[in-house]
């Protein structure tokens, strides 16, 4: 979605292309309908859009139209993290990855 100047539907479509996790899916939303809805459902701070969020979902969670799923893990770059909540970091993000696939 476009959010910062230099986000367009081309460049989106870059960084799709560059995705080597067959599981990932990219989707352009230029209304920015899903980026208010993830931030009602995990609120970043200061912000009324999710965006450069990172969202672990464990196995359970069903996508289902007009229902987003509850993520496990929630994780903002640190300006954007909600007070007391811990900002993206790669170690924690790759543990709780590996406890979730060996489940």
């Amino acid at each position: 979605m476009p959010v910062l100047g230099n986000d367009d539907r081309p460049s989106a479509e870059g960084h799709a292309r560059r995705e080597r996790d067959r599981r990932a899916r990219h989707h352009w939303a230029p209304s920015r309908a899903l980026g208010r809805a993830w931030a009602r459902l995990a609120p970043p701070r200061g912000q009324p859009l999710a965006w450069d969020v990172v969202m672990l979902f464990d196995r359970a969670a069903r996508w289902r139209p007009g229902q987003l799923p509850r993520p496990a893990l929630v994780r903002y770059p640190s300006s954007m993290s909600p007070p007391g909540e811990l900002a993206f970091d790669p170690d924690e993000l790759g543990a709780a990855v590996n406890r979730a696939l060996g489940d």
